[in-house]
């Protein structure tokens, strides 16, 4: 959460505690204090006790009290989105009136923020009764600091010599053709002066995107890798354009590889699901990143985004659920091959091998890129029925297999997906956790090859409030 100072523009303040609980408690109570307030006006006014000042003074009053409730209710929605700006809120009813507010920010990213809060009673007719407009003042004091992209454009593997920076979606995954999508996107950091990430006690930062919707099926991992060279965004369409795309980093100069050219080291990665109108967040805990664009502005060029099994095979071999028991018994164990009779493939092309060291049992298979979708299934062998299980898989070694393979396990109603990261590891059991199945012929563990692009809102979106966002955490 944000700490802010607030002044009025009676040069009243009134600070937030720092931690968010008593943050969120502190506006509620102010929110609640402007209903009493409103509310003791009404009753004087309807149960005929006589008060001071005239009936207009009062409803004068009133129509601050709403203003009031109005800031307090801006603030509260700042905190949860320190991004957002603009009109926040429009003819919200509020006792016997409503309020509108709005949020700005003229001096940047790091200059204050400016809420202003109209508060209104009106007729049934709608004539106006009373209206009060106040303004208050925010000053960032520490936790949070936000930047929206300034640039951001997709690479489209299939179309490679089309620009698409002036859409307003960024296509990020890949689709059941096997054809690629990438994101790329630059913040600018400029307002942050270099050196200065310890003095302003940086920690941690992420990176959101809205998804707007989504085509195909699965979880696939989208990775974040660091652009090794600079871009520009373009103006989209179909003509060559001045932009960047599959081939070319500006429209004419092609990128050392295509697709374009980034640093192989994966700075964070996201599972996105067939859920759409979310955001999705990407955490980057190490702050080497940060302090290196900061630190020289001219090394920032921004990240790509992109489906961490683009190129590689996702590997099929063997399951083993082991019961739990005291004490623990080597024989109170169950292996599922795949090619037993409780290994099932259930969508896709799994082809068969034994090109690779240290499989299970006799071979193992492989869905490979291009081959589209798949999904397989092992039937959960519960030699004890019932009861505690640790459940393992198994591969052969490959450091290019897939590096985030998604395992659900499905048992007693319920179900857990866990990552594996198949380059590494091979040639043993590699547990994915223990769960207490029930052993009603339903349990099993499934994995499967996404084919899934989301649709991500742009900087070119209508609502701002919607754009790709960089927010960096300070102590």
């Amino acid at each position: 959460m944000n700490s802010f100072k607030l002044n009025k523009k009676s040069d009243k303040q009134i600070e937030n505690p720092r931690n968010s609980q008593s943050g969120i408690a502190m506006v509620m109570v102010m929110i609640m204090i402007s209903l009493l307030v409103v509310a003791g006006i009404t009753m004087n006014r309807r149960s005929g006790i006589k008060s001071s000042g005239s009936p207009n003074h009062l409803k004068k009053h009133e129509a601050t009290c709403i203003a009031e409730a109005g800031v307090q209710h801006t603030i509260y929605e700042l905190m949860i989105d320190p991004l957002k700006r603009g009109s926040i809120f429009t003819g919200e009813q509020f006792s016997s009136g409503s309020y509108s507010t709005e949020a700005l920010q003229p001096d940047g990213i790091l200059g204050d923020i400016i809420i202003t809060s109209t508060g209104e009673i009106r007729k049934d007719d709608g004539t106006i009764i009373a209206r009060k407009t106040i303004q208050m003042r925010m000053t960032p004091i520490g936790n949070i600091l936000a930047f929206r992209a300034v640039a951001d454009t997709y690479l489209d593997r299939a179309n490679h010599s089309l620009n698409y920076g002036g859409e307003t979606t960024l296509f990020i995954g890949k689709d059941q053709s096997n054809n690629y999508y990438r994101g790329l996107l630059r913040f600018d950091l400029s307002e942050i002066l270099p050196g200065s990430i310890d003095t302003l006690g940086v920690y941690a930062a992420y990176i959101e995107l809205y998804m707007d919707s989504y085509t195909g099926i699965g979880m696939p991992s989208i990775d974040i890798h660091r652009v090794t060279r600079s871009w520009a965004e373009g103006p989209g369409g179909n003509m060559r354009p001045a932009g960047a795309t599959w081939e070319t980093y500006d429209g004419d100069r092609e990128w050392n590889t295509h697709g374009g050219d980034y640093d192989t080291r994966v700075e964070s990665f996201s599972t996105i699901q067939e859920v759409s109108k979310i955001w999705y967040r990407w955490s980057l805990p190490d702050i080497s990143l940060i302090r290196g664009w900061v630190d020289d502005p001219s090394s920032n060029f921004g990240i790509i985004m992109k489906d961490s099994t683009e190129d590689k095979w996702v590997v099929a071999d063997a399951v083993k659920f082991k019961a739990i028991t005291m004490p623990p018994v080597s024989t109170d164990e169950r292996i599922v091959d795949n090619s037993d009779p409780g290994f099932s493939i259930t969508e896709g092309t799994w082809r068969m091998s034994t090109g690779y060291p240290d499989y299970y049992g006799s071979s193992f298979r492989y869905n490979e890129p291009g081959t589209g979708p798949g999904t397989v299934t092992w039937e959960a062998d519960l030699i004890l029925g019932a009861g505690s299980y640790e459940v393992f898989v198994w591969y052969p070694i490959s450091t290019g297999f897939a590096a985030r393979v998604p395992f659900t396990v499905y048992y007693s109603g319920s179900s857990k997906t866990v990552l594996v990261d198949q380059s590494k590891n091979g040639g043993q059991w590699v547990s994915i956790g223990t769960y207490a199945f029930s052993d009603d012929g339903t349990e099993n563990v499934t994995m499967n090859v996404s084919e899934l692009y989301g649709q991500f809102l742009s900087s070119e979106s209508a609502d701002i409030n919607l754009w790709p966002k960089l927010v960096i955490l300070t102590r």
